[in-house]
């Protein structure tokens, strides 16, 4: 069996330091333990859910904690696409996997409210993109 770990970043500290360095120990330790995965929830793209110290970038504090970790994968749980270009993703997700050293673990979903979102007709310029490019 494999276990994973769920980092959903909700600390409710005064300052975003607090909460990304209490994180970060979750995962070096995580890592020591053997545990097989990491998933960091990313929660800046959404206004009007907001925390002082909620992680606006999951793929910069996977970087940071793949410097400090040796066997731990981890990945954003998750990307929310309709916010992101897909050209802009596809670069993140590269050079993360890159500085990881192969450990990065691509998630991606439509985020908080995605009937209600002004950004869906985005996502769904995202799926006819990824659509068109898959056919050729």
């Amino acid at each position: 069996m494999q276990i994973g770990l769920f980092s959903n970043g909700n600390r409710n500290n005064a300052l975003a330091k607090t909460s990304y360095d209490e994180d970060l120990h979750e995962i070096i330790l995580a890592d020591r333990l053997g545990i097989s995965e990491a998933w960091i929830s990313e929660h800046g793209t959404f206004l009007a859910y907001q925390r002082p110290d909620q992680l606006p970038s999951a793929d910069l504090f996977i970087c940071k904690a793949a410097a400090l970790t040796r066997q731990i994968r981890m990945g954003p749980g998750i990307r929310p696409l309709p916010f992101f270009h897909p050209l802009q993703i596809a670069t993140d997700c590269a050079v993360c996997d890159h500085l990881t050293g192969g450990r990065y673990i691509a998630g991606f979903g439509v985020g908080i409210n995605a009937q209600s979102n002004r950004q869906r007709a985005r996502w769904c310029t995202i799926r006819a993109s990824c659509s068109a490019r898959r056919s050729t």
